[in-house]
């Protein structure tokens, strides 16, 4: 199994009806992110086209909270239409790196 966070491990711990005892953890950091799309971006990307009116409702987000107004964002889909592909591109935009 992939590892999301970094910890240390405490030691086992008797825990009250548990036949053995539980090793213990200490989170200590993230690690660093592994999804499902980083294979996919290694093998190379297709050119990104016909998402503008999802990426300008992002970027009217950011300026938003830019000037001050948080804002909440959510991504829906089903599995395998762009979603994580729209977001790469979108915290890759040189509009985002300002």
């Amino acid at each position: 199994m992939e590892r999301f966070v970094l910890a240390d491990s405490l030691g086992p711990v008797p825990v009250k009806g548990m036949p053995e005892p539980v090793e213990v953890l200490s989170l200590t950091g993230a690690a660093p992110a592994r999804t499902r799309f980083q294979p996919t971006m290694r093998g190379g990307l297709t050119r990104f086209v016909g998402r503008e009116a999802e990426m300008e409702t992002l970027q009217g987000a950011l300026d938003k909270a830019a000037a001050g107004a948080g804002q909440i964002v959510a991504v829906a889909g089903e599995a395998g239409v762009g979603k994580s592909r729209l977001i790469r591109e979108f915290t890759h935009s040189p509009r985002t790196q300002e």
